[in-house]
């Protein structure tokens, strides 16, 4: 329970914390306890200059019963006035040494304490009331701090709401933007990969196309190597037949022109050379045969060149067409080249562009992911705060219902002060009327005994002088013998100096 809680209405008397009553019961007679009735009887025993102290230290300890038996015996109007243990004890605690000189009062007694005691009471329950005051004064202003503070967190509660909703917004638009990019991903990833897939396909068919194409360019290259080499070495050996030819249709023609002009020669000098006609006629003949088979040769030479050229001819326009041949396969595999290089690229390039793709949906799956780690704190962060403002507006509660407590308690403890106050100071009246009529009783029963001793010192002394006094004023003696100076009222001498002797002896003389 809080501070507030273990306030009660209460009247705070001898350090006792009892309920108040709203009125003061007078069907029962309160009695004083017996341990403390004992004890101010022992201090009235014991009589010294520390009496009014221990009575004072007594009052101070009693019990409201014990406090309030002793103010019932103050009441005059009470049918038990004057026969009570308050009147017993009265008699028996007079006349003691104050011990705090107050300017006021020489002597105290036990009325005068407990006047003392039940004043300062009284005091400490206007202290008490002051105290329950600021007591209800800080809880106000507990509880004034804790409507702020409830107010300043219901703020935070809707800041945190809104950044919460805000948060939600900017996740479900993250969310959408998420999807909807991750669906155009997806969709553009599996149309790449369709179209990859594809141009795979098609690059792979078209590479082996090529390949096929290059292998057969090259193997035709290859053949035209070959079937050039072998018509180069034809065209080489067909020259040099030509050539061989050439040379010996030449030398033949050389030889037909030398055996040419030996004929002639020999024409010329047949007529002067008689005896060598015959023998020039068969060489005649021999060298006609040998021109003639020259001329076979050279024309079968001529045919042979002819052929020779006809081939070498015919090898250039084979060697031409396998160069062209050539050119083709080699254009076509430099065609293959650069197609198989684009196709390359082209793949190269889906394969950034889909790993781009998956770049960009692991960011934005990271980014999701932030986005609901934040969302998760926030709704943290507002579960706290929520529980946080049920907190305290349960202690707000608490207080109010701890106020409202205080409440009623000070307006009965006000009242039952105030009742205190007004039954205390009635009973201070009647308490100090009672006191200056005592005071004044005892003036006059001072004045009487000192007035008493003096005429018993008197009488002691006539008596001791004898029967002289006596005889010189017999009447005046027996008057003053016979009555009570006071009263006038008749009384034995020696009841009166029994009586005075008892007074002195229980300290009611100064």
């Amino acid at each position: 329970a809080g501070a507030a809680s273990v306030l009660v209405a209460t009247s705070v008397l001898g350090g006792t914390t009892v309920k108040a009553n709203s009125e003061v019961s007078r069907t029962a007679t309160p009695k004083l306890s017996r341990d403390f009735k004992n004890r101010l009887n022992d201090i009235a025993i014991i009589r010294d200059a520390s009496s009014a102290q221990k009575v004072r230290n007594l009052l101070k300890g009693a019990s409201v019963g014990d406090l309030q038996a002793l103010l019932r015996g103050l009441d005059s109007a009470r049918a038990a006035y004057g026969r009570d243990d308050y009147y017993n004890l009265l008699m028996h605690l007079s006349s003691m040494l104050n011990d705090k000189p107050d300017g006021d009062r020489r002597q105290l007694n036990l009325a005068s304490l407990l006047v003392d005691e039940i004043e300062k009471r009284i005091a400490d329950g206007d202290s008490y009331a002051k105290l329950l005051e600021a007591k209800l004064a800080a809880i106000k202003s507990q509880q004034e701090m804790l409507r702020e503070r409830d107010s300043q967190l219901r703020n935070l509660e809707k800041e945190k709401e809104q950044e919460l909703q805000k948060a939600k917004d900017e996740r479900q638009a993250l969310t959408e933007s998420f999807n909807k990019t991750l669906s155009r991903s997806t969709k553009e990833y599996n149309k790449l990969k369709t179209e990859l897939a594809k141009e795979k396909e098609k690059a792979a068919k078209m590479t082996k196309e090529l390949a096929d194409k290059l292998s057969n360019a090259e193997a035709s290259r290859d053949k035209a190597f070959a079937v050039s080499k072998d018509l180069a070495d034809k065209l080489s050996s067909a020259e040099a037949s030509r050539d061989k030819a050439f040379a010996v249709s030449k030398d033949l023609a050389d030889k037909l022109a030398a055996k040419t002009a030996e004929a002639e020669k020999l024409m010329e000098n047949v007529g002067s050379l008689d005896r060598l006609v015959e023998s020039a006629k068969r060489e005649m003949a021999q060298k006609l045969a040998e021109i003639d088979q020259l001329t076979a040769d050279k024309a079968k030479a001529d045919a042979e060149l002819a052929a020779a050229n006809d081939t070498i001819a015919s090898l250039q326009t084979e060697l031409e067409k396998a160069k062209t041949e050539l050119a083709v396969s080699e254009r076509l595999i430099e065609s293959g080249k650069r197609e198989i290089a684009e196709l390359q690229k082209q793949k190269d390039a889906s394969d950034k562009a889909l790993v781009e793709s998956q770049a960009n949906v692991a960011e934005l799956e990271k980014q999701k992911a932030a986005s609901d780690a934040k969302v998760a704190e926030l709704e943290k962060e507002v579960e706290a705060a929520k529980a946080e403002v049920a907190d305290l507006k349960a202690q707000l509660a608490k207080k109010e219902e701890e106020l409202e407590a205080v409440k009623k308690e000070k307006e009965a403890l006000e009242a039952k002060i105030e009742e205190l106050k007004k039954a205390h100071a009635e009973e201070l009246s009647k308490l100090k009327e009672m006191l200056e009529k005592k005071d004044h009783a005892n003036a006059d029963l001072q004045a009487e005994i000192n007035r008493l001793k003096q005429e018993l010192a008197d009488r002691i002394k006539s008596l001791s002088q004898g029967g002289r006094a006596s005889q010189t004023n017999p009447g005046t003696t027996t008057a003053k013998a016979g009555q009570l100076p006071s009263t006038g009222e008749s009384a034995n001498p020696f009841f009166t100096i029994a009586a005075l002797t008892v007074i002195a002896g229980a300290g009611m003389a100064v």
